[in-house]
């Protein structure tokens, strides 16, 4: 079960650099009037959002891969 749960370095990093992406997007988003040149902070916004995703997907699949992998391994074989 332990290789379910365990990822490897890069996945970590990239996941925790889109988490901090994500992070971000919600900060412009929510600072809409106090900074000037909204459009450009909206945009930034998008943008930053996409790549936090983007980042945080392979992860996302790793684990989802490993677990059914672990379910199907250690489920009985119908007859």
């Amino acid at each position: 079960m332990s290789d379910t749960t365990r990822l490897p370095r890069y996945l970590i990093i990239a996941e925790l650099a889109g988490g901090v992406l994500v992070l971000l997007s919600i900060v412009l988003i929510n600072s809409h009037g106090r900074l000037t040149g909204g459009e450009d902070s909206h945009m930034l916004a998008k943008i930053s959002l996409t790549a936090g995703i983007l980042l945080i997907l392979p992860a996302v699949i790793t684990l989802g891969y490993r677990t059914l992998r672990a379910i199907l391994a250690s489920s009985p074989a119908k007859k």
